[in-house]
């Protein structure tokens, strides 16, 4: 998985994990502690996520390009016929006016009424036409604007509380000073970032914009508490820290949704997605018709129809240039192939004049080979030919279909949940996780994560880690391990806790045995 589409991200049913990333500025006057904030501001954790979150804002923009270039197409073809048929009207009123050719054989008053009549109801069809289209632009326009609005708020809120105090305390007393940023993965398919960086002073000043574990770092990267005042040691949370903690909340909980009928968009279910963005409200924030679009494709390819495909391609031709897609010759290769299947040749050759033909500069090869099936046919044995026949070639016209259409769109090959889970995946992912003994608490005990998981790579572990089996915390250097004489470990929270409720007994949970809390021994971790 690329890192830089997935930074410090955390699923549900994956454990938060925090990693603090310390920049210490060097030199001995102010300029130090500032220099560590200018260095945190030059991240921009916005962008990271952005590349996840860049279909919100492609999806309807190419959809509005789309419509617009059909409609000019469309309306130029319609104005040219019109055009033409007005012309050819009015020469043939003027040839009869002038004698030259007979009124009554070729025009007369009630054939030119009939003539104007179909004209005006053409001219009709394409005012309806266009209004047709421009509703659905419309549509995309408000659907883009919004995302556009929302999406700046929390930018702006974003900017306000990782902006912090970059220049911080440290560079106010003249002292310098280490700047430290906190990065928090947490809560369910969020994805962290940087928090802001504060310079920590002589003086003791509070840096603003300090990530909080709660929750992770949210859409933005940034849940920070901002507002925080700088420099005397105590720091006060500002009127605003509350709002962009608000701001990044609802839109952590709202992307959460539009994770999810994303994924029932893309797997067909497409009744449970409407219903499911009609009771959260996600219509303007969810593209149902791309993915209904698609899937109608998809469904025809299935069934071996090529024709809603190849006037997708004709909708998307100059964005398809541009990807140097090869769908449509692939799709034109096929149509051709079922015309030999079905021994129509002469059919088949006439296909290949009209459509194949404008493919053979930057397709030669693949076009000769697929020429090559008129002599050989569908009963041929040699493997090089009888793969152009093979069944399986529609499934791989599926396929490319699906990649094609996602990247026009923007949307990435895999779900978005499956992004976020292998993120969070990738951090629980140890060779206990795929032995018997992995416990049920670990998800990667379930089979479907266990595939979800399988191309990631085992977590990086450069330390031993262990959970207390009873309070299910990390045992570290606050929390030590203790060791009962009969060799199993616990944390020394849980153990005086018993310790504290069984006048300084504990009982091992695993094998019922009883000892006195001082009997106990520290354990060290390397």
């Amino acid at each position: 998985m690329d890192d830089d589409h997935v930074i410090g991200t955390n699923v549900a049913g994956a454990s938060s994990a925090r990693t603090r990333t310390t920049a210490a500025a060097a030199g001995g006057t102010g300029g130090g502690g500032g220099g560590g904030g200018s260095a945190a501001r030059h991240h921009d954790p916005v962008a990271d996520v952005l590349k996840l979150e860049q279909q919100l804002f492609r999806v309807p923009l190419e959809e509005i390009k789309a419509s617009v270039r059909h409609g000019a197409k469309e309306s130029e073809r319609e104005v040219a016929a019109l055009m033409a048929a007005v012309q050819e009207l009015g020469t043939q009123g003027s040839l009869v006016q002038t004698g030259l050719v007979s009124g009554q054989a070729d025009v007369t008053v009630a054939k030119a009424a009939e003539v104007v009549g179909s004209l005006l109801n053409r001219v009709q069809e394409l005012k309806s036409k266009i209004n047709g289209s421009f509703v659905q632009q419309q549509q995309h326009m408000s659907h883009l604007r919004t995302r556009l609005q929302a999406t700046s708020a929390l930018v702006a809120a974003g900017a306000g509380a990782g902006a912090g105090a970059g220049a911080g305390a440290g560079a106010r007393d003249g002292k310098g000073g280490a700047t430290e940023g906190t990065v928090t993965t947490g809560g369910t398919a969020g994805v962290g970032g940087a928090g802001g960086a504060g310079g920590a002073g002589g003086a003791g000043g509070v840096g603003a914009g300090a990530a909080e574990e709660a929750g992770g770092a949210g859409w933005l990267g940034v849940e920070g508490r901002g507002g925080v005042t700088a420099g005397n040691g105590e720091g006060e949370e500002g009127g605003e820290g509350g709002v962009r903690e608000r701001l990044v909340r609802e839109w952590k909980q709202q992307r959460l949704q539009r994770v999810v009928v994303d994924y029932l968009l893309r797997e067909g279910r497409l009744d449970t997605a409407r219903k499911m963005a009609e009771a959260l409200h996600l219509q303007l924030w969810v593209d149902s018709g791309v993915y209904e679009s698609m899937l109608g494709i998809s469904t025809a390819l299935q069934q071996h129809d090529c024709a809603p495909a190849l006037h997708w391609c004709s909708l998307h031709r100059s964005r398809l240039k541009r990807l140097k897609s090869d769908l449509e010759f692939r799709l034109r290769v096929q149509e051709f192939i079922e015309r030999v299947r079905q021994g129509q040749l002469r059919e088949a050759v006439s296909y290949a004049r009209a459509h194949l033909a404008p493919f053979a500069s930057a397709h030669l090869p693949e076009l000769q080979q697929a020429l090559a099936t008129l002599a050989l046919r569908a009963s041929t044995q040699c493997a090089k030919y009888k793969a152009l026949f093979a069944a399986s070639q529609w499934a791989a016209l599926q396929q490319l279909f699906h990649r094609t259409a996602c990247d026009l769109h923007g949307l990435p090959h895999p779900p978005l949940l499956h992004i976020y889970m292998q993120a969070g995946l990738s951090v629980l992912k140890t060779p206990l996780s795929y032995e018997e003994g992995c416990p049920k608490a670990d998800p990667l005990s379930h089979a479907s994560f266990r595939e979800l998981a399988l191309p990631l790579p085992l977590s990086k572990r450069n330390h031993s880690q262990l959970v207390c089996r009873i309070s299910h915390r990390v045992m570290d250097y606050h929390n030590p391990p203790l060791v009962l004489p009969n060799g199993y470990v616990y944390s020394k929270q849980a153990m005086e806790d018993m310790a504290r409720r069984s006048n300084g007994l504990v009982t091992c949970p695993r094998s019922g045995e009883t000892y006195h809390y001082s009997q106990l021994v520290k354990a060290f971790i390397f």
